[in-house]
């Protein structure tokens, strides 16, 4: 369970990168894709609405991080969509690596290794509630 000034450390950091969101969105894909090649083909070719769809869900998922209730509605409804695919808990474990390695893109020296362990956990902790709810 994240503590409150875990929580804080990720809203926080998210706020300073909001604007730049689809730079976060298109450095997730491209470590996903980097980590996980096979992985390309579950998208449509529409990737730039792929990556709004991320970033909203991102925003979302992250103001949502000190409402349990509210972010379970989120955790059911990710794994509901990702349920249609084929996915191994180690591989859905490679998209929480991939938003640590984007934020760190982004944020650069901004990236301190509280941020970096903020991120770590909250990305651990939501990748980990989801992939429990995965079929399979």
């Amino acid at each position: 369970m994240m503590t409150p000034d875990r929580i804080e450390t990720v809203q926080t950091s998210f706020d300073a990168v909001f604007l730049r969101k689809a730079e976060i969105a298109g450095a997730f894909y491209a470590h996903l894709f980097r980590a996980m090649p096979e992985a390309r083909e579950l998208f449509s070719r529409d990737m730039h609405h792929q990556r709004e769809m991320f970033a909203s869900m991102l925003a979302i998922t992250v103001r949502l991080l000190n409402r349990p209730g509210e972010l379970s509605e989120v955790v059911d409804r990710l794994a509901q969509v990702h349920g249609r695919f084929t996915i191994a808990p180690d591989q859905f474990a490679l998209a929480g690596t991939a938003i640590v390695a984007a934020f760190r893109d982004v944020l650069q020296d901004r990236f301190t290794p509280d941020v970096e362990q903020a991120w770590k956990q909250a990305t651990q902790e939501l990748v980990s509630r989801v992939a429990r709810q995965l079929p399979g």
